[in-house]
């Protein structure tokens, strides 16, 4: 075999081996690019499936929290906030409330005293209607305590309140009047609470939904 011959040989060897190198590159960054493109699948479908359960989490906790409305007269089912109940020659429903008016409270007036520490004031208007004769006076006739999942423990110190019902005084038959009560109660989230309203010398009672 002359020298050309071999040289020839050698050339092509030379390029088949190219060929197989610049190949097999190719087919190593194929398979590469497979193998990262399942692991962004596989990713993205944990991601996902995570956001997916997150979700029915989110809708399952809301779910709970979620306040079922009925006719007021057990804690489970308390009266829709502005719907109004029947109470002795009353009809009250609740208005405007804040959940903590702490500040509120305290900026009305200099010489209200703030709640003690890890407590915080509740302000709770009610819209009240007297269906009696002559005329009464919904501060004195009604009486009020705060549900959320059982009584809350509250106290009324000495205050003066915007709109104070205490100030409405007596509401003639047929008349309408509102005003402010509060509480002072355990800091804390009272979004879902209820207002219990009652006659102060009678036994009904019902649940009135804050919010």
């Amino acid at each position: 075999m002359d020298i050309g011959t071999m040289a020839r040989i050698d050339g092509t060897i030379a390029e088949t081996k190219k060929l197989l190198a610049v190949g097999g590159i190719g087919l190593f960054a194929a398979m590469g690019l497979a193998a990262c493109g399942g692991s962004e699948d596989g990713e993205d479908g944990g991601s996902d499936a995570s956001t997916s359960a997150s979700a029915v989490e989110e809708e399952t906790a809301a779910e709970d929290a979620a306040v079922s409305y009925g006719d007021g007269t057990a804690p489970d089912a308390p009266l829709e906030p502005g719907a109004s109940v029947e109470i002795a020659d009353w009809s009250v429903s609740v208005g405007e409330v804040v959940l903590d008016a702490t500040d509120q409270i305290l900026d009305h007036d200099s010489f209200n005293e703030a709640p003690e520490a890890g407590r915080q004031y509740i302000m709770i208007e009610l819209v009240t209607t007297y269906n009696g004769a002559d005329a009464s006076d919904p501060y004195l006739d009604l009486d009020w305590d705060l549900w959320d999942g059982t009584l809350v423990d509250h106290t009324e110190p000495i205050v003066l309140l915007p709109n104070d019902l205490m100030d409405v005084r007596d509401v003639a038959g047929g008349e309408s009047a509102s005003g402010n009560i509060f509480l002072e109660v355990p800091e804390g989230d009272y979004s879902t609470a209820s207002v219990v309203i009652g006659e102060m010398l009678g036994d009904d009672e019902f649940y009135l939904a804050l919010g």
